[in-house]
């Protein structure tokens, strides 16, 4: 008989340490979220992952975000140079008492003041990881708020005889990656609002707004794999039809490479909802 602080071989305390370690954000993950940071346009300057933790720890960074997802925010005092520990606690305090107060959070996952000023990265990630699925995806992930999304994309693909899956029509909305990891799907929807013409004209009657990375965004079919086979030709239909979501004025949360190449649900629900947000009220234009 095992003695009563052992499982299968394995000491009490540490499988419940196992079980209460907090799971780590991987860099690629966490240049997900700076990504979407910098799509807020909440900080004057583009975030990187490496410089993350550093733009956080003065408190500013983190009251503007929060000031972003919960309109409704007021600050009081808050010091807009915080040159020492103290003014730039202050202001950690007031955005983390936002994220306390305003909706339900994971305990375990809100650091303290002085683990965001100290910098300490992991701790920095998680908190970053939270707001976000909390303040953004809770809402996104309503069973109703997907529904409506996604019928709405089925709709205009039916049109084209390439109607999603049915297991993401409904709970738990899965194989949406698949679904437009191609590329060719996300094409169909430009296509579709857009027209196909020689020189790309935006939805709203205006010139396309032309990446600079991206200065032909041409909505051309003759430029998609319609049935691609190799990676390489999923990437390829990808960077065409995100040049084009740019050109539209359609914020990105995306490479080409890692659209195709790594299943992010809750990313790609994102992206697929500022696709459906730009063009929803629009009339096709085939």
């Amino acid at each position: 008989m095992e003695p009563p602080d052992t499982v299968a071989g394995y000491r009490r305390d540490d499988l419940l340490r196992s079980k209460l370690r907090k799971p780590k954000v991987s860099v690629r993950k966490l240049g997900q979220y700076v990504r979407w940071l910098n799509t807020l346009r909440v900080w004057p300057s583009a975030l990187e992952v490496s410089s993350l933790h550093g733009e956080m720890r003065n408190g500013l960074l983190l009251c503007k975000l929060m000031k972003e997802l919960v309109p409704k925010t007021e600050y009081k005092g808050l010091n807009d140079r915080p040159l020492s520990q103290r003014p730039a606690i202050a202001n950690l305090e007031q955005a983390l008492g936002v994220i306390w107060t305003s909706r339900r959070v994971n305990n375990t996952r809100v650091p303290s003041a002085l683990d965001v000023y100290t910098g300490k990265q992991e701790k920095i990630a998680m908190l970053v990881q939270e707001i976000f699925e909390v303040y953004v995806m809770r809402d996104l992930r309503a069973p109703l708020n997907m529904s409506s999304m996604l019928e709405w994309f089925d709709g205009v693909l039916k049109q084209y005889d390439r109607p999603l899956p049915a297991s993401s029509l409904k709970p738990p909305f899965s194989h949406l990656w698949e679904a437009f990891r191609s590329g060719v799907n996300l094409f169909l929807v430009v296509l579709h609002f857009t027209g196909q013409l020689a020189t790309a004209v935006a939805t709203n009657g205006d010139s396309l707004r032309a990446d600079p990375a991206a200065p032909e965004a041409v909505v051309d079919s003759a430029r998609i794999i319609a049935n691609p086979t190799e990676l390489a030709q999923a990437v390829h239909n990808t960077e065409e039809v995100f040049a084009l979501l740019r050109a539209c004025g359609i914020d990105l949360l995306w490479t080409a490479e890692d659209w195709v190449s790594f299943p992010d649900d809750d990313f790609v629900v994102l992206q697929l909802h500022r696709v459906f947000s730009h063009f929803r009220d629009r009339e096709c234009a085939l």
